[in-house]
């Protein structure tokens, strides 16, 4: 009695399972769905993972040398023509070695990440980051410190010193810190003037017309005060822009 009963079951079950096989499919298909979803996710947060670390990996290999420091000297010659030569001081300067101030730092970067010409923090971040660079570039004056150590007299020149980033600067140099000859930035607001550099220096035909925008806006920029100003008048004890 009891085997037969047992039998009628399982018949039971088994009839019932093949009436409803495809309730059974349709559910394992809704397993392998979320199976393969929940992977699918795991996988894209991982990947997304190891994008921004490596993003970050990238940007902290290219912060410590974001600043480079370049005076731009000017000759005219003989055939009407006007010479630029950029010089180099220094290499490659670091957000910290400037201002040794971690949210001024990240300020900075902010702005500087935009490329959109001139630096112009919130104050009293600007005359803070202008000190710095004042700083760097007269401190570092190399030529002038070996003339005052052996006793030679050094001559005092005045330059105007302006950080820019403008789009198409590479990364490795997010900010360049130009700096011209005083007595060349009235001249440098003459069209014709970029237009004779240019003729001599084809390859600097971009920094040609960076200079002309510098001497325009330095007609502004001379009459603000250190906390407001993009750009400022520095003095050199010695002829590094002659």
């Amino acid at each position: 009695m009891i085997e037969a009963t047992m039998i009628d079951t399982t018949r039971q079950v088994l009839d019932w399972g093949e009436t409803h096989v495809h309730l059974f499919q349709f559910f394992a298909s809704l397993a392998g769905i979320g199976t393969f979803a929940t992977g699918g996710f795991v996988t894209w947060l991982i990947l997304l993972t190891r994008h921004r670390q490596a993003l970050r990996e990238y940007r902290s290999l290219e912060n410590p040398g974001v600043v480079v420091v370049e005076a731009h000297v000017l000759k005219e010659n003989e055939d009407n023509t006007i010479s630029l030569d950029v010089v180099s001081w220094g290499g490659k300067h670091t957000f910290t070695g400037l201002l040794h101030d971690q949210v001024l730092e990240k300020k900075l970067g902010k702005v500087a990440r935009l490329r959109e010409g001139f630096i112009r923090l919130e104050q009293p971040g600007q005359l803070l980051f202008m000190d710095g660079l004042q700083t760097e570039v007269v401190g570092n004056d190399s030529s002038a410190n070996l003339d005052a150590l052996k006793g030679r007299p050094t001559n005092e020149d005045w330059a105007i010193m302006c950080p820019v980033t403008w789009p198409g600067l590479r990364a490795a140099h997010l900010i360049r810190i130009v700096i011209i000859d005083e007595d060349w930035m009235d001249r440098l607001c003459d069209p014709d003037v970029i237009s004779r550099i240019k003729s001599l220096r084809p390859r600097y035909q971009h920094r040609s017309e960076w200079l002309y925008k510098i001497a325009l806006a330095w007609r502004e920029e001379r009459y603000k005060s250190e906390e407001e100003a993009s750009m400022r008048r520095v003095k050199f004890d010695s002829q590094r822009l002659k």
